[in-house]
């Protein structure tokens, strides 16, 4: 098809679209109209017409505009027309600031693409406005002076064809216009300022300011025409502004009145009170910020008093009244306030005089409970005893009794209770005498007379004591007592064995009772003791004496008396004891006495007991070799009844035979070479002795053996020899012939020799064995020959 011609290009400034138009081309089926931004962007519209829309183009940006015809078969080549350019984009970033001395807007704004020229436009909220030009991104706007104005500010950028939209616009406020019609209201009772004005135009908020005469300063802001300022130093002047905060600038302050909080609130208030003249004293530091003070006094019963002073005391005079409490406050005042009044102090007037004195007497720990009625204006109050020596004991305390405590015993006491007042005290009120019980007697000893039963108690006397009572309570639950107005007093007991009296004294007046004495302890005569056994110890003539517990028993003491008259005695506190050593041979009669604490019992009787005969002395005893009966013989010993004679043997033989004479014939075994072991034992119905010192006896030697005989040739002397035989004491050998003469040799060892052999002549030889007391029989013949 044929190129496309006259083509013409509108941009739409406000929607930044371009409208192509052109020329019908020969062989034309459709169109593309093309729009390229310097950046490259390619922007298209295509149809059957002779026009299109291209929409939505980017701002700011020059195009190139060419149509192209699309054939049936083949397209043309593009035609080129005029080139074109959107407008310029929206400014943005615009921002503002006012100079407030100058009222001049400094307005920046970030460059649009695509402008040659700004436009900058301020409307004022009161019709008024101001504009300015700039080929840059900033211009100074010259603004009309006017208080309390909002202007709008926009920009616009332009190029040669077409303007921008206005930028979002910018709000720049105006100073403020100052508050007028300030007024401050003093809080009196809070020390507070209310400060209100009239409504200012422009204002964003308000800061009402108080300065004191010192130069502190005090606020209160808000976006309000009125705010508090609390918690301001009392006693102070204050200047009073108002200043109006703006969105850019503020106003100059505008002045109220000045004003003045209350008077200070005076400090170390404090009264003293002249208990003559009853005119209370009052002083206190001076406040700031006062004028005038007035002193105020309320009574507890209702009455009143005051004082004004310009300075710093009152005399204050108040009514003359007991017991009353006056509540004193002090208040400063200027020409508008007054002070809060002060901390009140309380002062209080002499204390009225109790009454209903009473007071008790504890009897048993000598205590004095002081009680009275209340006293008005009482503080405290102080009980006084005094006793007849002048010794003084208080008690003292808030309540309306007290206890006096450790009070001596058997004093009397004069009461006096005092008051003690804030100030002043009262006089003392006396209340009746009261006396102490008396004092605990002393030094109690008693003596038991053990054949009356009466007992002499006897103590140190006590003071304040009009009469003693003297108790006594047994340990098996009996009493007895006496009454005396002295220090001594016989108490006749029960008669009881083995009792203990515990026996106290107490004292006594007219009101009260000592505590009882130390107790002391008395015992009657112990009981005696019975069911007495006494055991003999054969081995070592000791007696071991046993009885039963006795009531009021000490300590026992068993005696065992001899029939020569002779004691033998142990003691101790257990109920048995034991006599060692006691002579043998001998009975003895048993008795047990009881110790007591004052007296002894009378002896109580046992069954007589006999020790173990004495051991049998010189004891001797003689063999009968012929018989072999031993006559045993010894001295007779004392308390024997019966006497054991015993010998035992070297090879384990016995024999034994009885006698109640002092001799015993002792048939012993017939055994040769034995030495025998006597001894004798005496005996009674319950012990015998120990065996009497051994005597020994010995048997016939046994018949020497293996005799045998040794005669040389030639020679006239014959050796015999023969075995050593038991209890041999020596041996006698002998050679007997027909035809010659007998030949004898003696000797203690087992061989002798026999001189003499006659030649020819035939012997018989025999040896014969000598004991200590018997001998043996010859040995068996042995002949033989020279």
């Amino acid at each position: 098809p044929c190129p496309p011609d006259r083509i013409q290009t509108i941009i739409g400034c406000r929607n930044n679209s371009a409208s192509v138009s052109w020329s019908p081309a020969i062989g034309a089926v459709s169109y593309v109209a093309t729009l390229q931004s310097s950046n490259g962007s390619m922007y298209t519209c295509n149809g059957i017409a002779t026009s299109c829309d291209v929409t939505n183009l980017p701002c700011g940006q020059n195009y190139s505009v060419t149509v192209a015809v699309n054939g049936q078969n083949c397209n043309s080549t593009p035609s080129v027309g005029s080139p074109v350019a959107t407008a310029p984009c929206v400014p943005q970033n615009v921002s503002a600031n006012i100079n407030c001395g100058s009222n001049v807007a400094a307005v920046t704004w970030q460059s649009s693409q695509g402008a040659f020229l700004y436009l900058v436009k301020a409307n004022s909220s009161n019709g008024q406005t101001a504009n300015c030009t700039s080929s840059t991104n900033s211009c100074n706007l010259s603004l009309p002076v006017s208080c309390g104005v909002t202007y709008t500010i926009t920009v616009m950028a332009s190029n040669n064809n077409c303007s921008s939209a206005c930028s979002t616009p910018v709000q720049l406020q105006s100073a403020p216009c100052p508050p007028d019609t300030i007024q401050t209201i003093i809080g009196c009772r809070n020390n507070s300022a209310s400060v209100s004005w009239s409504p200012a135009i422009g204002a964003v908020s308000y800061v009402a300011t108080l300065q004191s005469s010192n130069g502190s300063m005090y606020t209160c802001n808000g976006i309000a025409t009125s705010c508090d300022v609390t918690n301001l130093p009392c006693g102070q002047n204050y200047s009073v502004t108002v200043a109006v905060n703006g969105q850019n600038c503020n106003s100059t302050p505008s002045v109220g009145s000045p004003v003045a909080t209350a008077p200070c609130v005076p400090q170390n208030v404090s009264a003293n009170i002249n208990c003559g003249s009853n005119v209370a004293a009052v002083t206190w530091q001076s406040s700031q910020g006062a004028f005038l003070y007035l002193v105020k006094a309320n009574s507890s019963n209702g009455q009143t008093a005051n004082c004004t002073s310009s300075t710093n005391s009152c005399n204050l005079s108040l009514p003359v009244s007991c017991g009353v409490t006056y509540t004193i406050t002090v208040m400063a005042s200027n020409n508008n306030c007054s002070s809060a009044c002060s901390t009140p102090v309380q002062l209080q007037s002499a204390p009225c005089p109790p009454d209903t004195i009473q007071t008790i007497i504890g009897c048993r720990n000598n205590s004095a409970s002081v009680s009275w009625s209340p006293a008005i204006g009482a503080v405290s109050y102080v009980a006084t005893l005094q006793s007849s020596n002048g010794s003084m004991y208080t008690c003292n305390g808030i309540a309306t009794s007290c206890d006096v405590t450790n009070l001596p015993c058997g004093q009397n006491y004069s009461v006096t209770v005092a008051v003690n007042g804030q100030n002043c005290n009262s006089t003392p009120s006396v209340g009746s005498p009261v006396a102490t019980a008396p004092c605990v007697p002393q030094n109690v000893s008693a003596n038991f007379n053990c054949g009356s039963n009466v007992a002499a108690v006897t103590w140190q006397s006590s003071q304040g004591a009009f009469l003693y009572l003297v108790k006594a309570n047994s340990s098996n639950g009996q009493t007895a007592n006496c009454t005396s107005s002295t220090n001594s007093c016989n108490l006749s007991l029960p008669v009881s064995c083995g009792v203990t009296y515990t026996i106290t004294v107490m004292a006594s007046n007219n009101n009260c009772s000592s505590a009882c004495s130390t107790p002391v302890q008395l015992q009657s005569a112990p009981c005696p003791p019975d069911r007495i056994q006494t055991i003999i110890g054969c081995r070592n003539n000791s007696a071991s004496v046993s009885w039963s517990p006795a009531i009021g028993a000490v300590s026992y003491v068993a005696t065992l008396q001899s029939s020569n008259g002779s004691m033998y005695t142990c003691n101790g506190i257990a109920t048995s004891c034991d006599v060692t050593n006691l002579p043998c041979g001998q009975n003895y009669s048993v008795t047990v006495a009881v110790n007591g604490q004052n007296c002894n019992s009378t002896p109580s009787v046992g069954s007589p007991v006999a020790t173990a005969p004495c051991v049998p002395q010189n004891v001797s005893a003689n063999i009968n070799c012929g018989s072999n009966v031993a006559a045993v013989t010894w001295q007779s010993s004392q308390g024997a009844f019966l006497y054991l004679v015993k010998a035992n043997s070297s090879n384990g033989q016995t024999a034994n035979c009885t006698s109640s004479t002092n001799s015993c014939n002792l048939s012993l075994p017939v055994s040769c070479g034995v030495t025998y072991t006597i001894t004798v034992m005496a005996s009674n119905n319950n012990c015998s002795s120990a065996c009497s010192t051994p005597v020994q006896l010995q048997s016939g030697p046994c018949q020497p053996l293996n005799v045998s005989v040794n005669i040389p040739c030639g020679n006239s002397i014959a050796m015999l020899s023969w075995v050593a035989q038991a209890g041999a004491v020596k041996y006698s050998a002998t050679a007997q012939s027909d035809n010659a003469t007998a030949l004898y040799c003696q000797s203690t060892d087992t061989s002798c020799f026999l001189d003499g052999l006659q030649c020819g002549a035939v012997y018989n030889f025999t040896v014969l064995a000598s004991g200590q007391t018997c001998n043996s029989s010859n040995s068996n013949a042995l002949t033989a020959g020279r």
